[in-house]
């Protein structure tokens, strides 16, 4: 398995694969780190109200963050009104009542870039900002589109062969 994948690697369509896989992706994933990263930054905030708050612990000794739910938000930037929202996921029941119910007043971190990007509530840190724009934008992207390219010049070596 391992000389195959070497084989794959190497082979022209690989290299050609492998070449536009990592621009594309390298790209989109700078963008999206870009967008997220001055959002993060707190830089750029808005007053936020909750718009919609829907919470629903789930005792789960199996996740991390078992809970579930909606809560939905509302801000303005430049006299537009965008919307967002908030996982529920790592909030207790006590968290959402104090300061996530309706009409709660919310901090929300916004990207100039793209103004409906934001985070609502606390802004992440430069590291969860870092590993989550990676994993969602470019390794696992990069992964299933290289494992489908894979797939398809091993079909074409074992017609051709």
């Amino acid at each position: 398995m391992i000389q195959l994948t070497l084989d794959y690697i190497t082979s022209f369509f690989g290299l050609a694969c492998n070449t536009f896989i990592l621009l594309v992706f390298g790209s989109l994933s700078y963008r999206k780190y870009k967008i997220f990263s001055l959002a993060a930054s707190g830089k750029y905030t808005a007053e936020g109200t909750i718009t919609y708050s829907e919470f629903r612990p789930q005792p789960n000794i199996i996740s991390h963050y078992p809970n579930e739910g909606l809560i939905t938000y509302s801000y303005s930037v430049k006299g537009r009104l965008h919307t967002g929202k908030i996982s529920p996921a790592k909030l207790s029941q006590r968290d959402v009542d104090q300061n996530y119910h309706i009409k709660a007043k919310v901090p929300v971190y916004y990207s100039p870039d793209e103004p409906s990007f934001s985070l609502a509530g606390t802004a992440p840190d430069s590291v969860d900002v870092l590993k989550k724009t990676l994993t969602s934008w470019f390794f696992t992207p990069f992964f299933i589109t290289n494992l489908i390219s894979f797939f398809i010049w091993f079909l074409f070596i074992k017609i051709h062969s």
